[in-house]
């Protein structure tokens, strides 16, 4: 008995350990697809954003007067014609406004839809850079100067929040973050190479000024924790992007797994789909560049949790009815 026990145990435990490599390697298979059915859906719905954006500007273009034929003709003449464009002008003109075009809408060479040609990114993910700031203020004014200052490309601000009342969290894509990074050290900003978002003095509260420093400690890592769950809610506006940051938190066991089906019954819910998405016109064809009522409400439930964080910065922090842009980077 004991011979056909040694013969058929290690027979045994290399099949145990061929059927663990296998389920890893499905496992592995699993995840690297659902990466891939991210990525395919940002490209998708960043290809729908730049469909809308060149209608936009096509039918503003139709709105435009057409130029007269006979003023490019080589027989205008000035001197015979003028009579006869005094006589045709309006007496008060009607000039045209136009939205003006800034220099940093024209960087991507992507645009246009063209970002649909080009590969799956082999870097999926999201990850957050720290930035030093002085004191509060509100969200979206924040993402704006990211955008017209520090050049950041639009839609690549995925979410904003202040850890402590002197830093500043920017949620990027992975594949952005070094250009990110780049472009605040460009302009003399030095990210924070290593923030501890559960440290104890991140907790401003005066409630905890005298705890001990276990208690604190627990209690930051408590409005840490709760930040992912808002920053996710904070999303709703984009709901594959929304998913897609779920799924990258719950890869690093930010979130849990209940919490993602939770999420997915709500995205596929008939009421949910049947509601129109909320915003004015041109919230709805960039919804990456201005915030949403949904955004709103985020920015809301942030400035709650930094005012539990840190409420003597109360003073500087500003509301959401936009009270001023910060002074510029330089």
């Amino acid at each position: 008995m004991q011979g056909l026990k040694n013969l058929f145990l290690p027979k045994f435990e290399q099949l145990s350990s061929d059927i663990h490599t296998v389920q890893t390697n499905v496992q592995n298979r699993f995840q690297n697809l659902e990466n891939t059915i991210d990525q395919i859906n940002a490209s998708m719905e960043t290809l729908q954003v730049d469909i809308h954006q060149q209608q936009s500007n096509l039918e503003l273009q139709l709105q435009q007067p057409l130029p007269h034929p006979w003023r490019h003709s080589p027989l205008y003449s000035n001197h015979l014609l003028e009579p006869l464009v005094q006589n045709t002008q309006p007496a008060h003109p009607q000039s045209i406004t136009t939205r003006p075009t800034t220099s940093h809408e024209t960087d991507d060479p992507l645009a246009g839809g063209l970002r649909y040609f080009t590969p799956v990114s082999q870097n999926p993910g999201f990850q957050h850079l720290f930035v030093p700031a002085r004191g509060r203020r509100e969200l979206s004014g924040l993402r704006r100067l990211l955008i017209e200052k520090a050049r950041f490309k639009k839609g690549s601000v995925i979410d904003l929040h202040f850890p402590n009342s002197s830093t500043i969290a920017i949620l990027v894509h992975n594949d952005y973050a070094a250009t990110a990074l780049d472009l605040l050290r460009a302009r003399g900003l030095e990210p924070i190479d290593k923030f501890d978002l559960y440290h104890p003095d991140n907790l401003g509260d005066p409630a905890f000024r005298d705890k001990y420093i276990e208690e604190r400690t627990t209690k930051m890592k408590e409005i840490a924790d709760n930040q992912y769950y808002t920053t996710i809610e904070g999303l709703a506006y984009k709901p594959k992007v929304q998913l897609a940051v779920a799924r990258d938190f719950l890869r690093h066991n930010k979130i849990t797994a209940q919490y993602i089906q939770d999420l997915l019954q709500r995205q596929n819910s008939p009421m949910a789909q049947s509601q129109p998405p909320k915003g004015d016109l041109l919230t709805l064809l960039t919804p990456e560049d201005d915030d949403m009522e949904e955004s709103t409400q985020h920015h809301d439930t942030n400035n709650s949790l930094s005012t539990i964080m840190d409420a003597t910065a109360s003073s500087v922090h500003t509301s959401l009815t936009g009270d001023g842009e910060p002074a510029p980077a330089k």
